[in-house]
């Protein structure tokens, strides 16, 4: 059996020359330059929005008014948990919002896009150097262009957590790849104040964590393990202390939101409606095939041998995706999932990754026009 030194952190001997991080920050461009192009075309054909509309829309709705007016403290005239629905939100990207508004000139929107861009540009950066770290550059550049241009993509221009999101999830990976453990457990508690499927940055803090552990008996490799799941955590017992019903989270989540676990049951109904021909629900459909395509790449990043913290977070994201009752933006939950990305950047020939990447942005340019289409139930 292999002894401990065999199981650390794997780092790559044969790096050979390649693209630099700054060469992900300009394929990262050329994605934004697109989908800034696709909603400048909506905004003339289908829409019947403006461009900051496009951008702001959906869930940015819902984050301009946090950022505008925070956290409601009473559930108003209306009663009901209809009135808490803000608190399905996480608290860390509005706050971040709210404070670059406050000293720029930038409206809530502006702002808000201005935060989501920025932080996409930077977990492209940090993306980049963790993937090298393991690989090479070539594999690093192909990864960060896979997810610029993955079909939902375009959510890192609009006014989404998904940029910080996947800025925390890389910087809590790079610091695990450098042994900081206290810095990664730092990112990851961020990374749950971000999204509700942060705490899952758990997996590689315990897979991580447990094999130092094993390897000295000191427990405080186990203590990062808590960061990940106690920021979701307090914003659950946030929801409580504001609704006065210690399920008061999961409960605004399951009747304002339709998310709730159910162990598969809609996506089984989803797949069955998709192999009988039953096509009608885009969202739907959208995410059964995504979970097919997130299920061959597991299996083909098992045969590639993917560092096990990444492979385990990966199925992690995945197996939630799947056992959600909310089947409607399976696209864009599985975009944190970046070991996904990183199997066909590492198995693909050149030409068949040029017909890859080809392919995704003309899918992620359907996606956003879709998504934007006034009469049309796509939802990012």
């Amino acid at each position: 059996m292999a002894n401990d030194a065999t199981e650390t952190l794997p780092t790559s001997t044969t790096a050979r020359p390649g693209p630099s991080w700054r060469s992900s920050l300009a394929v990262f461009g050329a994605s934004r330059v697109l989908s800034l192009f696709v909603v400048w075309l909506a905004t003339r054909t289908t829409s019947g929005h403006t461009a900051q509309g496009v951008l702001t829309n959906w869930d940015g709705n819902w984050y301009e008014l946090i950022v505008a007016g925070g956290y409601p403290s009473s559930p108003g005239p209306g009663g009901g948990f209809g009135e808490w629905s803000r608190l399905a939100f996480f608290p860390l990207y509005p706050a971040i919002v709210r404070s670059v508004e406050e000293v720029t000139p930038l409206g809530y929107s502006e702002a808000g896009i201005f935060v989501s861009l920025l932080c996409a540009g930077a977990a492209m950066a940090v993306l980049h150097r963790l993937v090298a770290t393991v690989y090479d550059d070539t594999v690093a550049w192909r990864t960060v262009a896979l997810v610029s241009f993955a079909p939902a993509g375009y959510i890192f221009t609009m006014m989404y957590t998904e940029g910080l999101a996947m800025l925390l999830v890389a910087l809590t990976f790079l610091s695990l790849q450098r042994r900081r453990p206290a810095t990664a457990a730092l990112w990851a508690f961020l990374g749950s104040l971000s999204r509700p499927n942060g705490f899952i940055l758990v997996v590689p803090l315990a897979i991580v964590g447990w094999r130092e552990f094993r390897s000295s008996r000191d427990l405080r490799h186990l203590l990062p393990v808590l960061a990940a799941p106690a920021g979701f955590a307090a914003w659950v017992a946030y929801a409580w202390y504001r609704t006065g019903a210690v399920d008061g989270y999961f409960r605004i989540q399951q009747e304002i939101w339709g998310a709730r676990i159910d162990f598969g049951a809609e996506t089984a109904r989803s797949f069955v409606d998709v192999v009988t021909g039953d096509w009608a629900n885009p969202n739907a459909t959208i995410g059964v095939f995504v979970l097919a395509v997130s299920a061959f790449a597991l299996v083909v990043g098992r045969r590639l041998a993917l560092p096990p913290e990444w492979w385990w977070y990966a199925l992690a994201v995945v197996v939630l995706v799947a056992i959600n009752a909310r089947q409607l933006s399976a696209a864009r939950f599985v975009l944190l999932a970046f070991p996904l990305f990183v199997v066909p950047a590492k198995a693909c020939r050149a030409d068949v990754f040029g017909w890859l990447l080809a392919s995704s942005a003309c899918l992620m340019s359907a996606m956003l026009m879709a998504s934007a289409a006034p009469n049309f139930s796509l939802t990012p």
